[in-house]
Formats: structure tokens, sequence, C-alpha cells
């Protein structure tokens, strides 16, 4: 269960055979190729970690389980850089990804199973020219999950966050065609979903409100919602918060049955777009409802 660290400070390791972790850690000591040109691959059984270390690596990976005491199949344990992989990732099981001081991978992510995010950093998933295909969902039980690119890099399943909020789903400019299920806390600090650069599109998928929920974004950005939005219960659903005067833009007919709250900025109604169930409580606090098809509110 102890740990190998390799990589040489300025040559890159050339072995070509591959990396198999069959126990412990496998730590990346640089970013000169520190596990040579091929595939690292974890047992099957699970229990092994991959630490990133801060480090950027090309690798193709396959993941398999939640790691050592259910604290990541993949990790980066470096406070001072986010860890990166470029080469595609195989999920062989349901896998864990710890994003604590934050993971990008630039490849593709495969697999016919789901993949869980835990701790408070940001995981950024999406290759720039082809669609990840891995089918299983994504669970965000921590910190941040942002889109890289507008390839499918949620995968084809649902985004779910955990039940009790206080994560993020990151739009990050880029299009989604996922399901969403967001929960916010009770008294929440973040948006439930939000695009930190401005054009983010949720473009097909329900998303369907968990809890009461936030969502929203800082000046001088716009985010689009087009798919249903549904809740479970009359939930409220609270656009932006005070201070922040983003663009939320609504274009799908939405079903959600409780009241709609819009903070500051601008919630913008367009196409078919609607404004929750018919019965629905609309409030506006220094904020604008902008029309662009007539008033409707209410499938």
């Amino acid at each position: 269960a102890g740990t190998v660290i390799l990589g040489n400070a300025t040559t890159n390791s050339t072995y070509s055979g591959g990396t198999t972790v069959n126990g412990g850690t496998l730590k990346a000591g640089s970013s000169f190729q520190p596990f040579g040109t091929g595939a690292v691959t974890e047992t099957s059984s699970g229990g092994v970690v991959i630490n990133l270390n801060g480090q950027t690596i090309t690798n193709a990976l396959t993941l398999y389980g939640d790691g050592i005491s259910s604290t990541g199949a993949l990790i980066n344990g470096n406070s001072g850089a986010t860890g990166s992989v470029s080469g595609d990732i195989t999920l062989g099981s349901a896998v864990t990804i710890n994003a604590t001081n934050g993971i990008t991978s630039t490849g593709r992510v495969t697999g016919a199973f789901g993949l869980t995010e835990i701790g408070s950093g940001t995981l950024t998933l999406g290759n720039a020219t082809t669609n990840s295909t891995y089918s299983g969902g994504t669970t965000v039980n921590g910190g941040t999950l942002k889109a890289g690119s507008s390839f499918q890099p949620f995968g084809t399943g649902a985004v779910t966050e955990i039940t009790t909020g206080e994560v993020v789903i990151d739009l990050n400019g880029k299009t989604i065609s996922n399901a969403l299920t967001l929960y916010s806390a009770a008294t929440p600090t973040v948006y439930a979903l939000t695009s930190g650069v401005t054009g983010g599109i949720q473009q097909t998928g329900t998303v369907t409100l968990g809890s009461n929920v936030l969502l929203g974004l800082t000046t001088g950005k716009t985010m689009t919602i087009n798919g249903v939005i549904a809740d479970t219960n009359a939930y409220t659903l609270t656009v932006n918060k005070i201070g922040d005067t983003g663009t939320v833009i609504f274009g799908g007919a939405n079903t959600y049955t409780g009241a709609t709250t819009v903070n500051a900025g601008t919630l913008q109604v367009s196409g078919s777009g609607t404004v929750g169930n018919t019965s629905s409580l609309l409030t506006l606090s220094s904020a604008t409802l902008d029309l662009r098809n007539g008033l409707t509110i209410g499938s």
C-alpha cells in the first residue's frame, strides 16, 4: 500500500510497455512523461490510486473504483498546481475522482459506467474535438464540475448534484445536452448551475429542481437553459445573487410549480420559453424580465 514516484525533472521517460497499478499509489514526480508512453491501468479490483501531483501526463488511463479508503481512484495531491491528463480515460467500473486541488482532463472519457466527483476543487472534463461517450452518468458530490468543451464533456448520462447542495455545475461558455438534477443548500453560497465564461448553454435534457435552487452568473455573462425545467415538489427557483447582474435565458416550456425569484440582473424568456407553471409566483427585485415572445407564465 505504499507509493511509487516516477519522473525525471528534465527528461522524458520513454518506456513503452505501459504501467499497471496493482497496489498502493502511483505518483507523478514530474511532467516529463513520468509514466512512459504506454497506458496506465489500475487493477480491476480497485483500491489503488493514481496521483497526478500537480503534473501533466499524456498517458491513457483505465480507472477502477474509488481508490484507497474511498478517497478517489484519480487524485491530485499537490495543493499548488492543477493536475492534468491529456490521454483518454476509460472507466472500467464506477469510478470516483477526487478533484481537491483541481484536475483537468482534455482527453475523451469512455466506458459504460458512471463517474463521481468528490473533493473541494474543480474537475474539468472535455476533449476539444471528440465526444466523451461514458454512459453511466455523473454525480457531483463535491466541488465544481466544469465543461472543458462542447463535445459531450459529461458523457451521455444525467448529471446529478448531491442532495445537500453547495456544489456547482459550470457550463464555462460551452454547450451540454445532459439532463441535470440540481440542489442548493437552505442558505446557498454558490450557484448550483452557472457559466463562468459567457455563453454557456444547456441545450437538451430536463433540468430537475430537487430542492429550492439558486442558479445564475456574475455581471456581464449570459447562460441559456433550453431544456425543460421541472421539479419534484413546489420548489423555488432563484435567479442570481443580489448584485450579480448576469442574464439567464429560459428557452424551454418549463413545468416547475414553485415560485421564481430574480434577485438581480435579467431573466430573459425567449422562443417557446416559459416561467414555471401557470400558478407560479414571479418576483423581481432590482431585476429585469426580458420577454422576447410575449408574456407566458406557465406551460
